[in-house]
Protein backbone atom coordinates (compact mmCIF):
# COMPACT_ATOMS: atom_id res chain seq x y z
CA UNK A 1 0.00 0.00 0.00
CA UNK A 2 1.51 3.52 -0.76
CA UNK A 3 1.46 6.31 1.08
CA UNK A 4 -2.10 8.10 0.20
CA UNK A 5 -4.97 10.13 2.05
CA UNK A 6 -7.77 7.96 2.20
CA UNK A 7 -11.14 8.92 3.65
CA UNK A 8 -14.12 6.35 5.25
CA UNK A 9 -16.86 8.60 3.97
CA UNK A 10 -20.09 8.27 5.95
CA UNK A 11 -23.16 8.83 3.20
CA UNK A 12 -20.99 11.50 2.01
CA UNK A 13 -19.77 12.04 -1.62
CA UNK A 14 -16.51 13.94 -1.11
CA UNK A 15 -14.74 16.38 -3.60
CA UNK A 16 -11.35 17.00 -3.67
CA UNK A 17 -9.61 19.38 -1.17
CA UNK A 18 -8.02 22.51 -2.94
CA UNK A 19 -4.58 22.79 -1.55
CA UNK A 20 -2.10 25.24 -1.29
CA UNK A 21 1.14 23.39 -2.54
CA UNK A 22 1.91 23.60 -6.14
CA UNK A 23 3.93 20.01 -6.48
CA UNK A 24 3.36 16.54 -3.77
CA UNK A 25 5.26 13.71 -3.75
CA UNK A 26 5.20 9.93 -2.75
CA UNK A 27 7.50 7.19 -1.88
CA UNK A 28 7.02 3.51 -2.28
CA UNK A 29 9.58 0.45 -1.70
CA UNK A 30 8.51 -2.17 -4.17
CA UNK A 31 5.12 -0.35 -4.38
CA UNK A 32 4.63 -0.43 -0.57
CA UNK A 33 5.23 2.62 2.00
CA UNK A 34 6.10 0.08 4.96
CA UNK A 35 8.05 -2.97 3.40
CA UNK A 36 9.68 -5.81 5.29
CA UNK A 37 12.20 -7.29 3.91
CA UNK A 38 12.75 -11.25 5.32
CA UNK A 39 15.21 -13.16 2.31
CA UNK A 40 18.00 -12.39 1.10
CA UNK A 41 19.31 -10.88 -1.80
CA UNK A 42 16.57 -8.52 -1.50
CA UNK A 43 16.16 -5.96 -4.72
CA UNK A 44 14.65 -2.99 -3.40
CA UNK A 45 12.75 -0.61 -6.37
CA UNK A 46 12.28 3.11 -4.82
CA UNK A 47 9.73 4.73 -6.90
CA UNK A 48 9.50 8.28 -6.46
CA UNK A 49 6.34 10.51 -8.12
CA UNK A 50 6.37 14.25 -7.86
CA UNK A 51 2.91 15.67 -9.06
CA UNK A 52 2.00 19.15 -9.76
CA UNK A 53 -1.30 19.52 -7.92
CA UNK A 54 -2.05 23.56 -9.00
CA UNK A 55 -5.67 23.27 -10.38
CA UNK A 56 -4.29 25.49 -13.57
CA UNK A 57 -1.15 26.04 -14.03
CA UNK A 58 2.07 24.32 -14.48
CA UNK A 59 4.43 23.67 -11.65
CA UNK A 60 8.31 23.60 -11.96
CA UNK A 61 10.18 21.59 -9.83
CA UNK A 62 13.37 23.37 -8.93
CA UNK A 63 14.87 20.73 -7.08
CA UNK A 64 15.22 17.26 -5.25
CA UNK A 65 17.29 16.14 -2.93
CA UNK A 66 17.40 12.41 -1.10
CA UNK A 67 20.02 12.00 2.09
CA UNK A 68 19.80 8.37 1.95
CA UNK A 69 20.20 7.40 -1.90
CA UNK A 70 22.46 10.02 -2.89
CA UNK A 71 25.55 8.28 -1.14
CA UNK A 72 24.38 5.03 -3.79
CA UNK A 73 24.50 7.18 -6.95
CA UNK A 74 20.78 8.33 -6.64
CA UNK A 75 20.27 10.89 -8.90
CA UNK A 76 16.63 12.50 -9.89
CA UNK A 77 15.97 12.46 -13.28
CA UNK A 78 15.21 14.25 -15.29
CA UNK A 79 17.38 16.83 -13.57
CA UNK A 80 15.47 20.24 -11.76
CA UNK A 81 14.66 22.71 -12.60
CA UNK A 82 12.05 21.07 -15.14
CA UNK A 83 8.55 22.17 -15.60
CA UNK A 84 5.32 19.98 -14.72
CA UNK A 85 2.44 20.18 -16.42
CA UNK A 86 -1.65 20.25 -14.99
CA UNK A 87 -2.70 17.43 -13.87
CA UNK A 88 0.82 15.59 -14.84
CA UNK A 89 3.82 13.92 -12.87
CA UNK A 90 7.41 12.95 -12.89
CA UNK A 91 8.16 9.24 -11.92
CA UNK A 92 11.72 8.43 -11.31
CA UNK A 93 13.13 4.75 -9.96
CA UNK A 94 16.24 4.21 -8.43
CA UNK A 95 17.32 0.14 -7.69
CA UNK A 96 19.09 -1.16 -4.65
CA UNK A 97 20.37 -4.82 -3.90
CA UNK A 98 20.74 -6.09 -0.30
CA UNK A 99 22.86 -8.52 0.14
CA UNK A 100 21.97 -9.15 3.70
CA UNK A 101 20.59 -7.79 7.25
CA UNK A 102 23.90 -6.35 7.49
CA UNK A 103 23.98 -4.83 4.23
CA UNK A 104 20.88 -3.71 4.89
CA UNK A 105 22.32 -1.70 8.27
CA UNK A 106 24.70 0.19 5.58
CA UNK A 107 22.47 0.97 3.16
CA UNK A 108 20.25 2.58 6.03
CA UNK A 109 22.91 4.27 7.69
CA UNK A 110 22.10 2.59 10.91
CA UNK A 111 23.99 0.47 13.12
CA UNK A 112 23.16 -3.08 12.77
CA UNK A 113 20.95 -4.86 14.68
CA UNK A 114 18.98 -8.27 14.92
CA UNK A 115 16.27 -5.70 13.50
CA UNK A 116 17.19 -2.93 11.10
CA UNK A 117 15.13 -0.05 10.27
CA UNK A 118 15.64 2.84 8.29
CA UNK A 119 13.15 5.68 5.98
CA UNK A 120 13.65 7.20 2.85
CA UNK A 121 13.06 10.61 2.37
CA UNK A 122 12.28 12.50 -0.89
CA UNK A 123 12.59 16.80 -0.62
CA UNK A 124 10.99 18.45 -3.46
CA UNK A 125 11.19 22.17 -3.43
CA UNK A 126 9.70 25.08 -5.98
CA UNK A 127 9.48 28.65 -6.32
CA UNK A 128 6.89 28.97 -3.33
CA UNK A 129 7.65 25.96 -0.90
CA UNK A 130 8.43 22.45 -0.48
CA UNK A 131 7.22 18.91 0.46
CA UNK A 132 8.59 16.02 1.65
CA UNK A 133 7.33 12.20 1.57
CA UNK A 134 9.09 9.10 3.11
CA UNK A 135 8.45 5.35 2.51
CA UNK A 136 10.11 2.72 5.76
CA UNK A 137 12.00 0.02 5.34
CA UNK A 138 12.70 -2.97 7.60
CA UNK A 139 14.72 -5.60 7.35
CA UNK A 140 14.66 -8.80 9.62
CA UNK A 141 16.68 -12.47 9.76
CA UNK A 142 15.64 -14.32 7.25
CA UNK A 143 12.26 -16.51 7.76
CA UNK A 144 11.80 -16.58 11.46
CA UNK A 145 8.69 -15.85 13.41
CA UNK A 146 7.21 -12.57 14.83
CA UNK A 147 7.37 -12.98 18.33
CA UNK A 148 3.60 -11.39 18.93
CA UNK A 149 0.38 -12.93 20.25
CA UNK A 150 -0.22 -15.26 17.13
CA UNK A 151 -1.20 -18.80 18.16
CA UNK A 152 -0.05 -21.76 16.13
CA UNK A 153 -1.15 -25.23 16.56
CA UNK A 154 -0.24 -28.30 14.87
CA UNK A 155 -1.51 -31.64 13.80
CA UNK A 156 0.67 -34.63 13.65
CA UNK A 157 0.04 -38.38 12.54
CA UNK A 158 2.99 -40.54 11.38
CA UNK A 159 5.90 -38.39 9.89
CA UNK A 160 3.61 -35.60 8.49
CA UNK A 161 3.05 -32.53 10.27
CA UNK A 162 0.68 -29.29 9.11
CA UNK A 163 1.63 -26.39 11.51
CA UNK A 164 -1.16 -23.57 11.63
CA UNK A 165 -2.22 -19.92 13.33
CA UNK A 166 -5.71 -20.33 15.19
CA UNK A 167 -7.15 -17.17 15.53
CA UNK A 168 -9.14 -17.39 19.24
CA UNK A 169 -11.56 -15.19 18.58
CA UNK A 170 -13.21 -16.30 15.24
CA UNK A 171 -11.18 -19.89 16.07
CA UNK A 172 -10.57 -19.66 12.34
CA UNK A 173 -6.99 -22.03 11.14
CA UNK A 174 -4.43 -20.15 8.73
CA UNK A 175 -1.70 -22.41 7.15
CA UNK A 176 1.53 -21.88 7.93
CA UNK A 177 3.61 -24.96 6.45
CA UNK A 178 3.63 -28.87 5.94
CA UNK A 179 6.39 -32.02 6.42
CA UNK A 180 5.73 -35.15 5.39
CA UNK A 181 9.58 -35.66 6.89
CA UNK A 182 9.30 -34.83 10.13
CA UNK A 183 6.18 -35.60 12.84
CA UNK A 184 7.11 -33.02 15.16
CA UNK A 185 5.48 -32.26 18.79
CA UNK A 186 6.55 -30.41 22.08
CA UNK A 187 6.57 -27.58 20.24
CA UNK A 188 8.08 -24.08 21.95
CA UNK A 189 8.83 -20.80 20.21
CA UNK A 190 11.49 -19.11 21.03
CA UNK A 191 11.61 -15.58 21.70
CA UNK A 192 15.35 -15.16 21.71
CA UNK A 193 15.84 -15.99 17.89
CA UNK A 194 12.40 -16.71 16.30
CA UNK A 195 12.38 -20.00 15.59
CA UNK A 196 10.08 -22.82 16.40
CA UNK A 197 11.71 -26.09 18.20
CA UNK A 198 10.08 -29.09 18.62
CA UNK A 199 10.71 -32.96 19.14
CA UNK A 200 10.67 -35.67 16.29
CA UNK A 201 9.52 -38.24 17.84
CA UNK A 202 8.67 -39.81 14.28
CA UNK A 203 10.98 -38.76 10.84
CA UNK A 204 12.71 -40.31 8.17
CA UNK A 205 15.95 -40.56 9.24
CA UNK A 206 15.99 -43.93 9.79
CA UNK A 207 17.46 -43.16 13.56
CA UNK A 208 14.60 -44.52 16.33
CA UNK A 209 15.65 -41.83 18.87
CA UNK A 210 13.53 -38.84 18.84
CA UNK A 211 15.55 -35.82 17.25
CA UNK A 212 15.31 -32.09 18.19
CA UNK A 213 14.31 -29.61 15.32
CA UNK A 214 14.01 -26.64 14.72
CA UNK A 215 11.75 -24.72 12.38
CA UNK A 216 11.17 -21.56 10.40
CA UNK A 217 8.35 -19.33 9.32
CA UNK A 218 8.78 -20.78 5.45
CA UNK A 219 8.43 -24.15 7.01
CA UNK A 220 12.35 -25.25 6.98
CA UNK A 221 13.14 -27.88 9.17
CA UNK A 222 16.65 -27.92 10.64
CA UNK A 223 17.46 -31.58 11.73
CA UNK A 224 19.40 -31.22 15.09
CA UNK A 225 19.85 -34.23 15.89
CA UNK A 226 18.82 -37.10 18.68
CA UNK A 227 20.33 -37.15 22.36
CA UNK A 228 20.86 -40.36 24.12
CA UNK A 229 18.14 -39.13 26.87
CA UNK A 230 15.39 -38.80 24.22
CA UNK A 231 15.01 -42.54 23.49
CA UNK A 232 12.72 -45.08 24.55
CA UNK A 233 10.36 -42.07 25.62
CA UNK A 234 7.57 -40.06 23.72
CA UNK A 235 7.93 -35.97 23.95
CA UNK A 236 4.60 -34.56 24.00
CA UNK A 237 5.03 -31.17 25.66
CA UNK A 238 7.23 -28.61 25.79
CA UNK A 239 7.85 -25.05 25.90
CA UNK A 240 10.39 -22.00 25.91
CA UNK A 241 11.48 -20.23 29.03
CA UNK A 242 12.51 -16.76 29.54
CA UNK A 243 15.87 -17.57 29.13
CA UNK A 244 15.41 -19.20 26.04
CA UNK A 245 15.86 -22.69 27.15
CA UNK A 246 13.82 -25.42 25.99
CA UNK A 247 11.91 -28.03 28.48
CA UNK A 248 10.46 -31.40 27.39
CA UNK A 249 8.43 -33.74 29.13
CA UNK A 250 7.39 -37.24 28.03
CA UNK A 251 4.28 -38.99 27.82
CA UNK A 252 4.60 -42.80 29.40
CA UNK A 253 7.50 -42.13 31.57
CA UNK A 254 6.74 -38.55 33.38
CA UNK A 255 10.51 -37.78 32.41
CA UNK A 256 11.49 -34.05 31.82
CA UNK A 257 14.25 -32.65 30.20
CA UNK A 258 15.78 -28.74 30.00
CA UNK A 259 17.79 -28.60 26.80
CA UNK A 260 20.08 -25.55 25.84
CA UNK A 261 18.69 -24.90 22.06
CA UNK A 262 22.39 -23.63 20.30
CA UNK A 263 24.34 -26.81 21.81
CA UNK A 264 21.97 -29.01 23.04
CA UNK A 265 23.80 -29.68 26.80
CA UNK A 266 21.44 -30.88 29.19
CA UNK A 267 20.45 -28.30 31.53
CA UNK A 268 18.51 -30.00 33.85
CA UNK A 269 16.24 -33.34 34.13
CA UNK A 270 14.27 -35.26 36.27
CA UNK A 271 11.07 -37.25 36.91
CA UNK A 272 7.93 -35.90 37.65
CA UNK A 273 5.75 -37.38 40.57
CA UNK A 274 2.33 -37.64 38.29
CA UNK A 275 1.66 -38.14 35.21
CA UNK A 276 2.73 -35.71 32.56
CA UNK A 277 0.54 -33.15 31.86
CA UNK A 278 -0.61 -33.21 27.90
CA UNK A 279 -0.45 -29.55 27.78
CA UNK A 280 2.15 -27.13 29.30
CA UNK A 281 3.64 -23.39 28.64
CA UNK A 282 5.54 -20.96 30.27
CA UNK A 283 3.54 -18.16 31.98
CA UNK A 284 5.37 -14.75 31.24
CA UNK A 285 4.40 -13.56 34.36
CA UNK A 286 6.27 -15.25 36.56
CA UNK A 287 8.86 -17.81 34.58
CA UNK A 288 7.39 -20.91 35.40
CA UNK A 289 5.29 -24.15 33.34
CA UNK A 290 1.35 -24.22 33.75
CA UNK A 291 0.17 -27.49 32.49
CA UNK A 292 -3.29 -29.33 32.22
CA UNK A 293 -3.36 -32.80 34.22
CA UNK A 294 -6.04 -34.16 31.95
CA UNK A 295 -6.03 -37.37 33.96
CA UNK A 296 -7.17 -35.61 36.83
CA UNK A 297 -8.76 -32.20 34.83
CA UNK A 298 -6.99 -29.88 37.00
CA UNK A 299 -4.24 -27.79 36.33
CA UNK A 300 -0.27 -27.70 37.78
CA UNK A 301 2.85 -25.68 38.21
CA UNK A 302 5.90 -26.65 37.44
CA UNK A 303 9.42 -25.32 38.08
CA UNK A 304 12.20 -26.77 35.90
CA UNK A 305 15.05 -25.11 38.16
CA UNK A 306 13.96 -26.55 41.29
CA UNK A 307 12.13 -29.64 39.87
CA UNK A 308 8.94 -29.21 41.94
CA UNK A 309 5.77 -29.69 40.48
CA UNK A 310 2.58 -28.84 42.26
CA UNK A 311 -1.48 -29.58 41.52
CA UNK A 312 -3.77 -26.64 42.34
CA UNK A 313 -7.42 -25.72 41.59
CA UNK A 314 -10.55 -27.11 41.13
CA UNK A 315 -11.64 -29.63 38.88
CA UNK A 316 -12.36 -28.20 35.78
CA UNK A 317 -15.37 -30.25 34.87
CA UNK A 318 -16.40 -28.76 31.36
CA UNK A 319 -12.71 -29.18 30.26
CA UNK A 320 -12.96 -32.76 31.40
CA UNK A 321 -10.78 -35.56 30.84
CA UNK A 322 -9.67 -34.64 27.80
CA UNK A 323 -6.32 -34.67 25.85
CA UNK A 324 -5.50 -30.74 25.57
CA UNK A 325 -2.41 -27.75 23.86
CA UNK A 326 -1.97 -24.83 25.85
CA UNK A 327 -0.49 -21.65 25.25
CA UNK A 328 -0.03 -17.95 26.85
CA UNK A 329 -0.21 -14.62 25.60
CA UNK A 330 2.38 -11.91 26.62
CA UNK A 331 -0.36 -10.22 28.92
CA UNK A 332 -0.79 -14.07 30.69
CA UNK A 333 -4.00 -15.01 29.76
CA UNK A 334 -3.78 -18.86 29.17
CA UNK A 335 -5.62 -20.20 26.51
CA UNK A 336 -6.55 -24.00 26.60
CA UNK A 337 -7.37 -25.83 23.26
CA UNK A 338 -8.67 -29.50 23.76
CA UNK A 339 -10.53 -32.31 22.81
CA UNK A 340 -14.07 -33.00 23.61
CA UNK A 341 -16.71 -35.59 24.28
CA UNK A 342 -17.16 -34.96 20.50
CA UNK A 343 -14.34 -36.93 18.27
CA UNK A 344 -15.12 -34.23 15.78
CA UNK A 345 -15.44 -30.69 17.93
CA UNK A 346 -12.08 -29.12 19.73
CA UNK A 347 -12.93 -26.36 22.06
CA UNK A 348 -11.00 -23.60 23.45
CA UNK A 349 -10.65 -22.19 26.84
CA UNK A 350 -9.60 -19.45 28.75
CA UNK A 351 -8.10 -20.37 32.53
CA UNK A 352 -8.41 -18.13 35.09
CA UNK A 353 -5.43 -19.33 37.02
CA UNK A 354 -5.82 -17.24 40.18
CA UNK A 355 -9.77 -18.13 40.86
CA UNK A 356 -10.14 -21.27 38.58
CA UNK A 357 -12.31 -21.90 36.14
CA UNK A 358 -12.34 -22.31 32.69
CA UNK A 359 -14.30 -20.07 30.33
CA UNK A 360 -15.39 -21.51 27.01
CA UNK A 361 -14.80 -19.41 24.15
CA UNK A 362 -15.66 -21.43 21.48
CA UNK A 363 -16.13 -24.85 19.31
CA UNK A 364 -14.49 -25.87 16.02
CA UNK A 365 -14.06 -28.94 13.91
CA UNK A 366 -11.56 -30.80 15.14
CA UNK A 367 -7.90 -30.39 13.57
CA UNK A 368 -6.85 -33.62 15.29
CA UNK A 369 -4.42 -30.47 16.94
CA UNK A 370 -1.07 -32.13 18.56
CA UNK A 371 0.30 -29.24 20.18
CA UNK A 372 0.11 -25.69 20.64
CA UNK A 373 2.75 -22.34 20.98
CA UNK A 374 3.32 -19.11 20.96
CA UNK A 375 5.93 -16.50 21.81
CA UNK A 376 5.25 -15.73 25.43
CA UNK A 377 7.35 -13.68 26.76
CA UNK A 378 7.63 -9.87 25.22
CA UNK A 379 9.85 -9.09 22.29
CA UNK A 380 13.26 -7.70 22.65
CA UNK A 381 13.73 -3.66 22.68
CA UNK A 382 12.81 -2.08 19.55
CA UNK A 383 10.09 -4.29 18.06
CA UNK A 384 7.05 -3.12 16.67
CA UNK A 385 4.18 -2.70 18.83
CA UNK A 386 0.74 -3.72 17.47
CA UNK A 387 -0.22 0.16 16.72
CA UNK A 388 -3.33 -0.14 14.64
CA UNK A 389 -5.00 2.79 11.80
CA UNK A 390 -8.15 4.90 12.54
CA UNK A 391 -10.04 1.74 10.87
CA UNK A 392 -9.45 -0.77 13.52
CA UNK A 393 -10.75 1.88 15.52
CA UNK A 394 -13.53 3.20 13.78
CA UNK A 395 -15.09 -0.67 14.15
CA UNK A 396 -13.78 -1.87 17.73
CA UNK A 397 -16.10 0.26 20.21
CA UNK A 398 -14.33 -1.76 23.32
CA UNK A 399 -10.85 -0.69 22.11
CA UNK A 400 -12.04 3.15 22.04
CA UNK A 401 -14.04 2.73 25.50
CA UNK A 402 -10.16 1.57 26.97
CA UNK A 403 -8.38 4.38 25.16
CA UNK A 404 -10.78 7.20 26.83
CA UNK A 405 -10.74 5.34 30.48
CA UNK A 406 -7.85 7.40 31.60
CA UNK A 407 -9.49 10.68 30.35
CA UNK A 408 -10.18 12.26 27.61
CA UNK A 409 -8.25 13.30 24.21
CA UNK A 410 -7.35 16.79 24.03
CA UNK A 411 -7.45 18.04 19.75
CA UNK A 412 -5.81 21.52 20.19
CA UNK A 413 -8.35 24.36 18.79
CA UNK A 414 -11.18 21.27 18.41
CA UNK A 415 -12.93 20.44 21.53
CA UNK A 416 -11.29 17.36 23.02
CA UNK A 417 -12.66 13.84 22.67
CA UNK A 418 -14.28 12.74 26.21
CA UNK A 419 -17.01 10.02 25.40
CA UNK A 420 -17.03 7.09 22.64
CA UNK A 421 -19.61 8.72 21.30
CA UNK A 422 -16.93 11.84 20.57
CA UNK A 423 -14.39 9.47 18.97
CA UNK A 424 -16.75 7.62 16.85
CA UNK A 425 -18.57 10.93 15.40
CA UNK A 426 -14.81 11.86 14.95
CA UNK A 427 -13.34 8.72 13.34
CA UNK A 428 -16.81 7.95 11.07
CA UNK A 429 -17.19 11.90 9.74
CA UNK A 430 -16.04 12.97 6.42
CA UNK A 431 -13.18 15.92 6.69
CA UNK A 432 -14.91 17.87 4.07
CA UNK A 433 -18.04 18.05 6.03
CA UNK A 434 -19.24 18.24 8.92
CA UNK A 435 -22.06 15.11 9.62
CA UNK A 436 -24.97 18.55 9.12
CA UNK A 437 -23.83 18.25 5.76
CA UNK A 438 -21.67 21.92 5.99
CA UNK A 439 -18.48 22.66 3.47
CA UNK A 440 -15.29 22.74 5.96
CA UNK A 441 -13.20 24.98 4.79
CA UNK A 442 -9.70 23.79 3.60
CA UNK A 443 -8.17 24.43 6.72
CA UNK A 444 -10.90 23.38 8.91
CA UNK A 445 -10.69 20.33 6.83
CA UNK A 446 -6.98 19.08 7.41
CA UNK A 447 -7.46 20.26 10.97
CA UNK A 448 -10.28 17.55 11.04
CA UNK A 449 -8.25 15.25 9.64
CA UNK A 450 -5.16 16.03 11.58
CA UNK A 451 -7.40 15.57 14.66
CA UNK A 452 -8.61 12.00 13.33
CA UNK A 453 -5.12 10.89 13.13
CA UNK A 454 -4.45 12.24 16.78
CA UNK A 455 -7.63 10.28 18.23
CA UNK A 456 -5.54 6.87 16.93
CA UNK A 457 -2.45 7.92 17.81
CA UNK A 458 -2.94 8.59 21.57
CA UNK A 459 -5.14 5.73 21.63
CA UNK A 460 -2.03 3.29 20.13
CA UNK A 461 0.33 4.95 22.70
CA UNK A 462 -2.30 4.50 25.70
CA UNK A 463 -3.16 0.64 24.21
CA UNK A 464 0.15 -0.37 22.72
CA UNK A 465 2.43 1.79 24.01
CA UNK A 466 3.68 3.38 20.77
CA UNK A 467 6.89 4.06 19.25
CA UNK A 468 9.50 7.14 19.86
CA UNK A 469 7.91 8.23 15.92
CA UNK A 470 4.33 8.53 17.14
CA UNK A 471 4.93 10.36 20.10
CA UNK A 472 7.10 12.80 18.36
CA UNK A 473 4.35 13.65 15.96
CA UNK A 474 1.72 13.55 18.42
CA UNK A 475 4.12 16.64 20.18
CA UNK A 476 4.07 18.06 16.83
CA UNK A 477 0.58 17.53 16.35
CA UNK A 478 -0.62 19.31 19.68
CA UNK A 479 1.60 22.48 19.25
CA UNK A 480 1.45 23.29 15.56
CA UNK A 481 -0.26 26.27 14.49
CA UNK A 482 1.27 26.01 11.16
CA UNK A 483 -0.56 26.75 8.15
CA UNK A 484 -2.53 23.95 5.76
CA UNK A 485 0.37 22.51 4.13
CA UNK A 486 2.35 21.93 7.19
CA UNK A 487 -0.82 20.49 9.01
CA UNK A 488 -1.95 18.31 5.81
CA UNK A 489 2.03 16.89 5.82
CA UNK A 490 1.63 15.91 9.65
CA UNK A 491 -1.47 13.97 9.42
CA UNK A 492 0.12 11.97 6.37
CA UNK A 493 3.08 11.11 8.36
CA UNK A 494 1.20 10.50 11.62
CA UNK A 495 -1.17 8.10 9.24
CA UNK A 496 1.66 6.36 8.25
CA UNK A 497 2.80 5.27 11.72
CA UNK A 498 -0.46 4.47 13.16
CA UNK A 499 -0.54 1.65 10.47
CA UNK A 500 3.13 0.07 11.26
CA UNK A 501 1.73 -2.61 13.42
CA UNK A 502 -0.78 -3.92 10.72
CA UNK A 503 1.66 -7.28 10.60
CA UNK A 504 1.66 -7.62 14.39
CA UNK A 505 -0.94 -9.88 16.23
CA UNK A 506 -3.34 -7.49 18.56
CA UNK A 507 -3.23 -8.66 22.34
CA UNK A 508 -5.76 -11.29 23.09
CA UNK A 509 -7.54 -9.06 25.40
CA UNK A 510 -8.03 -6.47 22.28
CA UNK A 511 -9.25 -9.04 19.75
CA UNK A 512 -12.87 -8.84 19.53
CA UNK A 513 -15.38 -8.94 16.55
CA UNK A 514 -15.47 -5.74 14.50
CA UNK A 515 -19.00 -4.11 14.67
CA UNK A 516 -19.28 -1.41 12.05
CA UNK A 517 -23.20 -1.15 12.30
CA UNK A 518 -23.47 -1.03 15.84
CA UNK A 519 -20.55 1.48 15.65
CA UNK A 520 -22.94 3.86 13.39
CA UNK A 521 -26.13 3.33 15.15
CA UNK A 522 -23.91 5.08 18.58
CA UNK A 523 -23.69 8.24 15.90
CA UNK A 524 -26.00 11.19 16.04
CA UNK A 525 -27.04 13.44 13.09
CA UNK A 526 -25.76 16.54 14.39
CA UNK A 527 -22.90 19.08 12.94
CA UNK A 528 -19.59 18.37 14.39
CA UNK A 529 -17.63 21.95 15.22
Amino acid sequence: MRMKKQWLLLSLLVPSLATAHDLDCEVSVNEQSDLVIREYPATLTFRQVVRNIHPTLPSTLQQATDPLLEPLGWSFTPPPPVTIPVNDSLTYEFTVTVESLEDCARIGQVPPSESVEFTDTLQVGWDQGMATCAARVQCVPADTFVCDDTIYVSSSAGTNTDLMTLDPVTLATTPVSSTTEFGYDAMGLSHIDGYLYAISNRNLSGDPIPHVVRVDRAGNIEDLGGLPELAGQEWIVGTIMEDGSYVIGSFLGSHWLRLNTSTLEILGQGTLPTTTPTAWATNPLDNKIYGYQSFLARMSVFDPYTGVLTVFGPVLGNVGIQPCSCAFQQDGTYLLYCYTSDPTLDALFEVDLVNGGATLLGSTTSLAAGDMASCAFPPTEGATPAVRPAGYFMTHEAALERCLAPGPVKLGLLPAVVTKEDALRLLWSSPAFTLGGEHRSEEQATRHALARQTLTGVCNQRLFGGTPELQRLLLDASTTLGRTQTLSRLERHLGAANGRGLDVALPFSLRSRATPSHALEQLQPRSSP
